[in-house]
């Protein structure tokens, strides 16, 4: 049986000082004009052209994960579906998302359909990482929800470091990093603690990328973060939450 010889991808084929430029472009953008979700994602993308794959390769290693690989649930489908959304029990934790995405005019649709425009290798990539790359990004929502961090600029903000506690790579690296230092020049060090607490409670809990978050939509919300052992956050200290303005909505994926 012949084997298949993969052609490098277009971010793959760019050399590293290309990716790099690409990268700090986005990033200043990022600062400049948080809101713009797509700079985020430039960022991401630039910096970690094959991280579907290694998330992908990370999913093998765990029974869960290779359930959810084969079965390849649709979360779009899932989080698209307001009717079903707003059947749910109140209290659980699909009616919370619905909620969250309510309050901060988010759409679901719209950031996979931007992740996808951004991505200059979209079309060659396999079925399996396009799926998870989908999944993937919606997945950061989510992350709000569970955490009780806000996509407004501070807890966008905050969420960086649990992502990247999370998630690891050298874009959500960046990305938290950068939020942090400037961050840290407004507010000091109250600024630098919050940030910490945020990267410890992600690093104490398992992978939540093996989630068949599909399936806990109907559940409380409270049994699912006990569930993971996700404890909900504290407020942040008031000079922080009264000086702070690092981040912004911006849907990043993870």
């Amino acid at each position: 049986m012949p084997t298949r010889t993969e052609t490098p991808s277009r971010s793959q084929s760019q050399s590293l000082p290309r990716r790099l430029a690409r990268a700090a472009g986005a990033l200043r953008r990022i600062l400049s004009t948080p809101e713009a979700t797509e700079n985020a994602l430039e960022l991401l993308h630039s910096l970690e052209p094959d991280r579907g794959k290694r998330a992908l390769a990370r999913l093998s290693r765990t029974k869960e994960g290779r359930a959810l690989v084969r079965e390849k649930p649709s979360l779009l489908d899932a989080l698209t579906d307001r009717d079903a959304l707003a059947r749910l029990p109140e209290g659980s934790f699909g009616r919370a998302y619905l909620a969250h995405m309510d309050r901060y005019g988010l759409d679901a649709l719209a950031l996979v359909k931007l992740q996808r425009e951004v991505d200059r290798d979209w079309s060659s990539r396999c079925e399996e990482e396009r799926w998870w790359r989908d999944r993937s990004a919606l997945m950061h929502d989510l992350f709000h929800v569970l955490t009780g961090l806000g996509s407004d600029r501070l807890g966008e903000a905050r969420l960086l470091p649990f992502s990247f506690a999370q998630i690891g790579g050298l874009g959500n690296l960046t990305f938290a990093f950068a939020v942090t230092l400037r961050g840290a020049r407004i507010a000091g060090m109250p600024w630098i603690r919050e940030q910490w607490k945020s990267f410890q409670r992600g690093r104490r809990i398992a992978w939540l990328g093996t989630l068949h978050y599909e399936s806990l939509l109907a559940e409380s919300l409270e049994t699912v973060r006990e569930r993971i052992g996700l404890s909900t956050p504290p407020a942040a200290v008031e000079s922080v939450a009264m000086r702070i303005a690092p981040g912004a909505v911006v849907s990043a994926p993870l």
